[in-house]
């Protein structure tokens, strides 16, 4: 009996054959203590630059451009109340 490589949908539709072309992930900023998703597509190319915490502005990721990255804010930061 043959058996055939695994092959998700997903590997289908963008013509890969091996590997997981995403790749995904949880990232916490280490200043304000927001929550981000973060997923990587190892099959595109991305653009150069950085991504910053949406709420404080912390640096939490450098892209070189040799893949896709995406962030999406899932958990706000505590809310801190200002001192009177």
């Amino acid at each position: 009996m043959a058996t055939w490589p695994r092959v998700d949908a997903f590997s289908q539709k963008t013509g890969q054959k091996t590997g997981n072309p995403m790749k995904k992930g949880d990232i916490t900023c280490p200043a304000c203590g927001a929550g981000f998703r973060r997923i990587e597509l190892s099959f595109e190319r991305g653009t150069n630059g950085e991504y910053r915490c949406l709420a404080c502005g912390q640096l939490l990721e450098i892209f070189d451009g040799s893949k896709l990255i995406a962030y999406r804010l899932t958990v706000q930061p505590p809310v801190r109340s200002s001192p009177v």
